[in-house]
């Protein structure tokens, strides 16, 4: 039992479902609504910021960081809104180690998308 808490635990620090539901008022379906839009968005935006890091476009990187940020705080994606903070803070200075902060950005990005195509794989079966 105690794993299990300690799971749930870890999964709130990545993301706040409690925070994300209060954002829509409870509405447990808007939730889903978003959580796809996320999926069949984000995934795009994180490639294309890839690209611009690779191009060392530090404006279009920046634009890119601040819209995955913002969308990652709308759902309470915790890890994902932190590293894209730090990302943009990097890319406004120019800094060099974009590469390892996109690395930091794209594993979160993925860990989330685990978990919320979990969460709407679970609300599908209800």
């Amino acid at each position: 039992m105690e794993e299990v808490r300690q799971l749930e635990s870890d999964v709130q620090a990545l993301w706040d479902k409690p925070s994300a539901l209060a954002r829509v008022r409870n509405k447990e379906e808007r939730l889903v609504f978003l959580v796809g839009l996320f999926l069949e968005d984000m995934p795009g935006r994180v490639v294309e910021l890839g690209q611009a890091v690779k191009a060392r476009d530090y404006e279009g990187a920046c634009q890119l960081a601040h819209a995955i940020k913002g969308v990652a705080g709308n759902i309470s994606g915790l890890q994902l809104f932190e590293a894209a903070g730090a990302f943009e803070r990097g890319a406004k200075a120019q800094q060099e180690d974009l590469d390892s902060l996109y690395d930091e950005l794209s594993s979160a990005h993925d860990v989330l998308c685990d978990i919320l195509r979990e969460y709407s794989q679970s609300m599908q079966a209800e």
